[in-house]
């Protein structure tokens, strides 16, 4: 044998267990959702390695999201929640334990810094709950806009409701006693909340809005199509209209919604 054949041998062994060893680290890292915008650069940051997120992609548990200035996303979740990312902000994907397919027994993200609209999906509402510096925010149904800052997080609420509650290491009573949790209602004439070390206060008064100038990342919810991501080429085989929204893991509120798979 040819010193010239073993080693093209042995090259191609170690690519083998390069690719074997790539599979398996995507495999071992689940998948919860898809970016379904994005505009200018986003970045997507693993223990491991960062990288741009592109349209299309698969967004996977315990990555970090982060925009640019001028950047913005959107992720369509395996359960059809919404998140839409603004510019300058960073969430990590923290917690996402699937109850069966297309819905979550639970699910954290971490918010760290930024703007933000929620809008939730199939699950348990109660299976949501969203971190920031300051304050915990569990969902009961609902579409909300989120501004976080180190020391202050504020609240619009668009739809349903939230009870948002300063964290207990961060709540010091001052003489103003304000409240640490508030139970916050789009029905409500307060509309608004803000929660910091002090305490949480509820207000009507006009505040920051998610800049939606862009077409798409705030206006139009989209649904999950409720296949693996990975298999994305499967799509087209469903009685469904091409997807708008670019990526191939979901599709638009007015086209027909494809029934989520059954466990075995």
């Amino acid at each position: 044998m040819s010193s010239s054949f073993s080693m093209r041998l042995m090259l191609m062994s170690v690519l083998i267990e390069a690719a074997v060893f790539m599979v398996t680290e995507v495999r071992a890292d689940e998948n919860i959702g898809v970016a379904s915008l994005i505009r200018n650069y986003v970045n997507g940051v693993l223990p491991t390695r960062t990288f741009e997120i592109n349209v299309g992609e698969s967004v996977i548990r315990d990555e970090i999201v982060k925009t640019g200035s001028d950047s913005q996303a959107k992720i369509v979740f395996t359960d059809s929640t919404n998140l839409a990312v603004g510019p300058n902000s960073i969430v990590k994907l923290d917690t996402f334990v699937a109850a069966q397919p297309g819905n979550y027994s639970q699910a954290t993200l971490n918010v760290l810094k930024g703007a933000f609209r929620f809008t939730t999906g199939h699950s348990e509402k109660p299976a949501y709950e969203v971190h920031t510096p300051v304050a915990t925010i569990g969902v009961r149904g609902t579409i909300y806009e989120l501004f976080v800052e180190p020391r202050q997080t504020t609240i619009n609420m668009l739809e349903g409701r939230v009870r948002a509650c300063v964290k207990a290491d961060k709540y010091r009573e001052s003489e103003s006693r304000r409240p640490r949790c508030c139970d916050v209602d789009a029905r409500d004439r307060n509309k608004k909340a803000i929660l910091n070390p002090e305490g949480c206060v509820l207000t009507n008064s006009s505040g920051p809005e998610m800049d939606c100038s862009t077409a798409g990342f705030c206006d139009t919810e989209q649904y999950a199509a409720g296949l693996p991501l990975e298999f994305p080429l499967l799509l087209p085989l469903l009685p469904l209209p091409p997807a708008i929204c670019a990526a191939a893991g979901c599709f638009e509120q007015n086209t027909p919604r494809p029934p989520l798979p059954v466990s075995p």
